[in-house]
């Protein structure tokens, strides 16, 4: 688990890549990553709601600290909010991408732990030797075409995340995409061609953010988290 100023300077060496060397995380970006959190936590959750989005936050794990607390955070809710900033930046309304990523949180936790447990060993020896691998991990270069991971949605709110009730007969896809070929599936399948559709590719990111993490020094709580 993370604190919170670790959060935010990996997730900032994620998005600016090498503008962020020697460089600590500018206002507007903490800003950013503050709001989201912010605005997850005044959603609240509702344990005894038939609604799964509105069971689970997005960005946190467990309930959240009062005052005087430390919110602390695991690789999939960094993940998770790693996604929320690229979508608000492709102009995706706060509470729609929110709701979606609640939604979507199983699905890409299970996803986010497959990634980390088959490339584990690497991403520890990069950490060790700081080399050319290093290099390609941070600036989400590591992984091959056919590797790649897509999250594709035709929306992005809470009804984007495909369920049973929602899923085309016959289709086994989900919102994660494997490679080209079930992006092309699930865009022919799911996605009308007069509409938009968002899409992220998230392989390359979760081993960046594994890989930036644990050089995120934690300091001492100075602001709520």
């Amino acid at each position: 688990m993370y604190k919170r100023n670790q959060v935010e300077w990996a997730l900032w060496h994620a998005v600016a890549g090498d503008g962020a060397i020697g460089v600590e995380p500018v206002i507007q970006f903490v800003h950013t990553v503050k709001r989201l959190i912010d605005i997850d936590r005044k959603m609240e959750i509702d344990t005894t709601s038939r609604e799964d989005w509105e069971r689970r936050f997005a960005f946190l794990d467990g309930t959240p600290q009062g005052r005087g607390g430390e919110n602390m955070y695991s690789a999939e809710a960094i993940v998770s909010l790693w996604i929320g900033i690229q979508l608000l930046a492709a102009g995706h309304p706060q509470t729609e991408t929110i709701q979606f990523l609640r939604r979507l949180r199983p699905l890409l936790d299970k996803a986010t732990g497959s990634l980390l447990r088959e490339h584990e060993a690497t991403i520890e020896e990069a950490l060790r030797q700081k080399a050319s691998v290093g290099e390609r991990l941070r600036l989400m270069r590591y992984l091959a075409p056919d590797q790649r991971l897509y999250l594709v949605a035709e929306t992005v709110s809470k009804d984007g995340v495909l369920s049973e009730r929602t899923r085309k007969p016959g289709s086994r896809l989900s919102n994660l995409c494997a490679g080209r070929e079930q992006l092309v599936e699930y865009i022919e399948t799911y996605v009308s061609r007069s509409k938009r559709f968002a899409v992220v590719e998230i392989a390359d990111a979760v081993l960046a953010i594994a890989y930036l993490l644990p050089q995120a020094e934690p300091v001492r709580r100075g602001r709520p988290g």
